[in-house]
């Protein structure tokens, strides 16, 4: 019986070259990211107008789950009998849980920001970040490249104008619950600032621009529940043990309302514990 005429196939072999380490010229393979130990949780408050001026915020710098420094901070064009009532706050006798709670301007609040969250490359966490964050802008513009259909909010001035010696944050909404978030490229970063996330060498990269730790709890809420949260209903939901407080009246600065502040930040550091499959361990239970 005569053999079948063979039937030629064409075959595609895949090659996946094996390029020695030192031909790359950095250890990307090597990069992992690894959550950060400490974190600065904050919140502000506005004015109830359809402009929500900033009035004040706080925040908490916790690491290794101990909440190391909690402070207040008011806004740079804070009426002075406003500023009063916050000065009297944090001489008297009331403190929301330890350390006790100091003030800071604004601008010094910023700079902590840029020292911790930038440089010292914590994890930056708010309930609704693209509100808060905005509310700590002085300038915002259309955003370009990763965040092009966005806005980039400056953060830092100098001179009446942006300081491009610091980043800005830029912020591009993918839809009503998440958005895309990232410090921009400064000028003149420093060498430290140029070694990539993960990096096994310790060294700097020439082009390599840091984006930020940003955690939105909103968002994260919202896809653990596949529900939109607000901070209120979070806690329940993840059964915080501070739960966020009610106020009769908001936009106004009183005590109450200092409170109220110091309470949503509290809740807020302890819903970033509850929200289990991401396995936020930095912060403990206060």
């Amino acid at each position: 019986m005569p053999q079948p005429k063979p039937t030629p196939l064409t075959i595609a072999v895949r090659v996946y070259p094996d390029w020695p380490r030192e031909d790359l010229g950095f250890d990307r393979l090597d990069r992992k990211w690894r959550l950060p130990e400490s974190g600065l949780v904050f919140d502000t408050e506005t004015r109830a107008d359809h402009i929500q001026r900033l009035t004040f915020g706080s925040y908490r710098f916790v690491r290794n789950g101990e909440c190391l420094v909690q402070n207040l901070f008011s806004a740079d064009d804070l009426p002075a009998e406003d500023r009063l009532i916050l000065k009297k706050f944090v001489d008297g006798a009331y403190q929301l849980g330890t350390p006790r709670v100091g003030l800071l301007t604004q601008a010094e609040f910023l700079k902590r920001v840029f020292d911790l969250a930038y440089r010292g490359r914590c994890l930056l966490v708010a309930f609704n970040f693209p509100f808060d964050i905005s509310r700590l802008a002085f300038n915002s513009s259309a955003a370009r490249g990763r965040f092009a259909g966005g806005f980039s909010l400056d953060l830092w001035s100098y001179a009446a104008g942006r300081n491009r010696f610091r980043p800005s944050v830029g912020i591009k909404h993918i839809d009503s619950k998440r958005a895309i978030k990232g410090f921009t490229r400064r000028k003149d970063p420093d060498k430290e600032d140029l070694i990539p996330e993960g990096s096994t060498t310790g060294k700097s990269e020439e082009g390599y621009v840091f984006r930020g730790h940003f955690l939105d709890l909103r968002t994260l809420a919202f896809a653990l529940t596949d529900r939109g949260h607000t901070l209120e209903s979070a806690c329940e939901e993840f059964d915080v043990e501070h739960k966020k407080q009610t106020v009769e009246r908001h936009g106004v600065v009183t005590e109450d309302y200092v409170k109220y502040n110091l309470r949503d930040v509290l809740a807020t550091s302890e819903l970033a514990i509850k929200l289990p499959r991401l396995k936020i361990n930095w912060i403990g239970r206060f």
